[in-house]
């Protein structure tokens, strides 16, 4: 399951009920709260490099009631059809109901342009807006859709001025016609949201969807992501017919929108400016994404010291107009493998200066080092590929990439060990370096496997992982013998058939069924990946 579904896992999402005390204690300027809820995590990485995440999330008591003005972007392009439109328009309605009577909505059909479907900013539960709702059943769904475009749209909606809460919501796919995600537009439209104080939460539905663009306009905005599941199907063998298929995807759909009804009364703190202690050292994103009361917000970082003392982090924001100070003090967890994943994500975000990580949260910062984690597993897979075909300078090159971003894996080691083995000292001498984009090699690096042997496409085997290992011709069953059980003379294996043999010698069953399982079950949708 994608953690970014998990990232609405991670509800009872709060309701906020502020009392006069609280809007009168934001009147004062300016006002200091103590937001104790604070995460340090720590991984140290061989070498000395510290990498870290800090969680902040502000206290509940920061919460303030007031209207908001809503846009939603609702996708007509050519891929929202059938039960993915019937369960958006489900959703849509569903968050229209749960709005407050002091709400205003506007509906934006978006496809290649977007199409206001209103005037003006429309009272939540009017008969014009559900006037808006009929005729936005009337767009057909056709072409593909420009998300700047939508976006910029939304945001000349919004009147200049007012003391409301911006919320624009999108429900679709995110699929863009532009690669916007890392662009200088992407850039420039993330500064605009920004400065005019918008926040942009997704339903990311349909057939396929971009959820790593959703999730980082959200992460830059203040905003929320909703993954949708897989559509329930008409299953006539396991009894579930064509009316059950679709009362359960409306279902689904209805208790989506009331979550995003709920996203639209959190408040969001805009900061403006942030103090970090020094021994954090590189801290990503560049920029302080704002935060929300109803999640928690990430930064990432490393630093060439171990973070061993507290750490405190002052940010001076504005909340509803006014200006705002929070304060936490976070003691640093002890380094802990299960968060390796943070040097890979911390290094694939310095392309951008963290600008299009989507990390909503810990939950979505660990989803991004699952998919991060998933290229690594790929490029191993092209390395075992390489070692069973005698390629030991790829295999060499691929497996020191992998570790480099992931120092614990076993697979990697493996090869290693029989590179190592099986390669003389002055070829080891001669191969190329290692390239530091490493994620690319998944894409770059080519095995002289003849084209006829190399499937056009690595598909991950599916079952026990245990029983067969891939390689050029086809799948060939364990032999079960000892991990350690080399040649001892340290003599080349020449033939491809003593090498798949020797290989499969050096991966334990049980850490092998560990790993890969667990692997496997997290990377069950490779749309995401």
């Amino acid at each position: 399951m994608s953690i970014f579904r998990r990232v609405r896992g991670m509800q009872p999402f709060k309701k906020f009920q502020t009392g006069l005390a609280v809007s009168l204690l934001a009147l004062l300027a300016p006002s200091a709260w103590a937001a104790t809820e604070a995460q340090l995590l720590t991984y140290q990485a061989e070498g000395g490099s510290t990498y870290f995440a800090l969680s902040m999330t502000p206290s509940a008591d920061q919460a303030i009631e007031r209207p908001s003005d809503v846009v939603i972007l609702f996708d007509t392009s050519a891929s929202q059809t059938g039960a993915y439109r019937e369960t958006a328009f489900a959703a849509l309605e569903s968050a229209l109901g749960k709005l407050r009577a002091e709400d205003r909505v506007a509906l934006v059909a978006v496809d290649l342009d977007a199409r206001p479907i209103a005037e003006k900013l429309l009272k939540a539960n009017s008969a014009e807006l559900q006037a808006a709702v009929v005729k936005l059943r009337g767009e057909l769904p056709l072409g593909t859709t420009d998300m700047e475009a939508a976006l910029r749209a939304a945001a000349a909606e919004f009147e200049k001025v007012g003391p409301t809460n911006r919320v624009v919501l999108y429900i679709g796919d995110g699929l863009s016609t532009a690669n916007l995600l890392g662009s200088d537009a992407f850039r420039q439209l993330i500064e605009n949201l920004r400065s005019e104080r918008i926040s942009v939460s997704s339903y990311a539905i349909g057939p396929r969807h971009d959820a790593a663009l959703l999730a980082a306009i959200a992460n830059q905005t203040g905003g929320n992501l909703y993954v949708d599941e897989a559509m329930a199907l008409a299953d006539d063998a396991a009894g579930v017919s064509v009316d059950r298929a679709n009362e359960e995807n409306l279902r689904r759909g209805t208790r989506i929108g009331e979550t995003l009804a709920d996203w639209t009364r959190a408040t969001v703190i805009w900061p403006e400016k942030v103090t970090l202690p020094a021994d954090l050292g590189d801290v990503l994103p560049k920029q302080m994404p704002p935060l929300r009361t109803d999640r928690d917000t990430v930064v990432i970082g490393s630093t060439d010291k171990k973070i061993a003392a507290p750490v405190s982090v002052t940010i001076g924001a504005e909340t509803a107009g006014q200006p705002t100070e929070l304060v936490w003090t976070a003691s640093p967890a002890e380094s802990d493998d299960n968060y390796s994943y943070l040097a890979q994500v911390v290094e694939s975000a310095r392309a951008d200066d963290g600008l299009s990580t989507p990390a909503i949260g810990l939950a979505g910062l660990a989803e991004a080092g699952r998919v991060l984690d998933n290229g690594l597993e790929e490029m191993t897979a092209l390395a075992k590929r390489a070692v069973a075909t005698g390629d030991m300078a790829s295999a060499n090159l691929m497996s020191q990439a992998v570790l480099r971003r992931d120092p614990g894996n076993i697979q990697a080691k493996t090869v290693q060990r029989v590179v190592e083995r099986q390669t003389a000292p002055a070829a080891a001498a001669a191969m190329p370096a290692a390239n530091d984009n490493d994620l690319n090699l998944v894409r770059t690096a080519q095995a002289p496997v003849p084209p006829q042997a190399m499937p056009p496409q690595f598909v991950p085997p599916q079952g026990d992982m245990i029983e067969t290992e891939v390689t050029a011709e086809g799948s060939f069953p364990m032999d079960g013998a000892l991990v350690d059980q080399f040649d001892e003379d340290g003599a080349l294996l020449n033939q491809v058939e003593q090498q798949k043999r020797v290989f499969s010698q050096m991966l334990r069953r049980e850490v092998e069924n560990t790993v890969i399982d667990a692997r496997r079950t997290k990377a069950n949708e490779p749309e995401v990946a």
